[in-house]
């Protein structure tokens, strides 16, 4: 009898585990499709890098994004940082151009947790992930109106970040708060503010990301914003980068 019991124990726990594995899965696929729905979208904003002092010195920067695993950007000033720029493209892949070279330069994987242009983004958040390809989530909490989530990397994946905990809110299902860990030590957040629907996608008109060590933040405020322009594969070459 004890092992009858036991079996169906088993099973059952089994079978929850499963169960919820499946729910977050098919959260993480949701949160991707919020994040990922347009078609296309190109964005202009004003970056603010603001030191321990609260010193601040100023950058204008315009991206460009195609679907879910194609994105461009390009610093427009200051003069010193002007046509500094990115390109990520699917397969990991992520380039880089300075003008003072006048060079094209692929980021290998253990390379991208080098500052993008000296702001407190990375190479590797300059890049496109979707959630439910390249993580495995666990919901750690929620409530009536969040969820509250860590993701820990698959083991195919190339990151620098050893997991990454989002705050989602159940209404929008687009992450408010990512807290980024380097061996399970809280090195970065992420907050998004000011959450807008425009043309029936949601978008943040501010975010910041902090450096926990340092104090330096990077605050990316949205300047402009257009959707579903059929905006040209042209954009996302390394010619485009150059010109």
């Amino acid at each position: 009898m004890k092992k009858i019991v036991y079996a169906v124990t088993i099973a059952l726990l089994t079978s929850l585990f499963c169960y919820a594995n499946e729910n977050v899965s098919e959260l993480l696929k949701r949160i991707d499709s919020v994040s990922n729905s347009p078609k296309d979208q190109k964005m202009s904003m004003k970056l603010i890098l603001i030191d321990k002092d609260n010193s601040e010195s100023e950058r204008e920067i315009v991206m460009m994004q195609k679907g879910a695993d194609k994105r461009v950007g390009k610093f427009l000033s200051p003069k010193d940082q002007k046509g500094i720029g990115f390109l990520s493209l699917p397969g990991n892949v992520l380039h880089i151009y300075l003008p003072a070279y006048k060079k094209v330069k692929n980021i290998a994987s253990h390379a991208k947790n080098g500052s993008f242009a000296g702001t407190d983004f990375t190479y590797e958040d300059m890049e496109m992930t979707e959630f439910s390809k390249n993580y495995e989530g666990k919901i750690l909490s929620e409530n009536d109106s969040i969820y509250v989530i860590e993701l820990i990397p698959e083991k195919k994946s190339e990151t620098s970040y050893s997991k990454i905990v989002i705050t989602v809110p159940k209404e929008t299902y687009f992450p408010v708060m990512m807290e980024f860990y380097e061996k399970d030590k809280h090195v970065k957040t992420l907050e998004r503010k000011s959450i807008e629907k425009v043309k029936s996608y949601y978008v943040a008109r501010e975010m910041t990301m902090t450096t926990l060590k340092s104090g330096h933040k990077t605050k990316m405020l949205l300047e402009s914003v257009e959707y579903d322009t059929n905006i040209s594969d042209d954009f996302f070459t390394d010619r485009y980068l150059k010109e």
